[in-house]
């Protein structure tokens, strides 16, 4: 087989695998999105950008939680987030997803004698398409 032909052949089978990825949820499109943005809103967190963070819930959320509410809530919790990594989006339509979020974090003063805790978790997160944006939804 000549290396033109061979060049032919691995363009033909990059192709290939390039639709297989977007027909299985290979990271393209909704999913791509929904990914971005959650990891964004979690770097957000991560960084103290509270400001920043608190525009990615949803506006129903934000019209009856205020941002000073939420941000008191956060202060006055025992956890301190230490990473975050989306692993996993899953869509059951083109405007409600789940992503699944691998979170690092330690637990402060909770037990005698121990001053932190370090500890993982996963948590799954909501996601809706509402105005052409992507926006979080937390649970009750």
């Amino acid at each position: 087989m000549g290396i033109y032909k061979l060049r032919k052949v691995l363009c033909v089978l990059a192709v290939i695998v390039m639709a297989g990825c977007a027909t299985t949820g290979g990271g393209g499109g909704v999913e791509r999105d929904v990914g971005e943005r959650a990891q964004a809103r979690w770097d957000l967190l991560l960084a103290d950008e509270l400001d920043e963070a608190y525009a990615y819930f949803t506006p129903g959320y934000r019209s009856s939680v205020s941002r000073r509410d939420w941000e008191r809530k956060l202060l006055l919790q025992q956890v301190r987030w230490t990473g975050a990594q989306v692993e996993r989006v899953e869509c059951e339509s083109e405007d409600v997803c789940t992503t699944v979020v691998s979170i690092d974090y330690v637990v402060r003063g909770t037990l005698p004698g121990v001053k932190e805790f370090q500890s993982d978790s996963m948590a799954r997160e909501n996601w809706i398409r509402t105005g052409g944006e992507w926006f979080y939804l937390p649970n009750k």
